[in-house]
């Protein structure tokens, strides 16, 4: 996965890319960021207001993509114009999406980037 492939999932599936934003020109609270910081080198940074934010590393471009893919996808937020019933059964509608792009079901215990350590 590119991320060209990133961009096309964006526009079918209405994701707000103000939210999400890739290689972004700089760091912005509310946002997850996917950021190629060298060769071969691949950062998702998920950066809270008031915190320090989240951090996983990648030496893939397909790997980092497959990640913030899933991230992004599995949060309804994340979508342009969120509506409180889109909340309803969002498990059930969002797993048939992931399998669109080849990527696990949601794990809603562990389903967000885990704090850097």
């Amino acid at each position: 996965m590119t991320i060209n492939d990133v961009k096309n999932c964006f526009r079918e599936n209405n994701i707000n890319e103000l939210i999400c934003r890739i290689n972004p020109p700089q760091l912005m609270g509310g946002t997850i960021d996917l950021c190629g910081e060298a060769p071969d080198q691949w950062i998702i940074r998920r950066n809270e207001r008031g915190d320090e934010g989240y951090e996983k590393v990648f030496d893939s471009e397909d790997g980092a993509c497959r990640d913030y893919l899933w991230c992004v996808l599995s949060e309804p937020t994340y979508r342009n114009g969120c509506k409180p019933d889109d909340l309803i059964d969002y498990q059930e509608k969002v797993i048939p999406v992931l399998r669109k792009y080849g990527l696990p079901p949601i794990d809603y215990g562990s389903a967000h980037i885990s704090r850097k350590k």
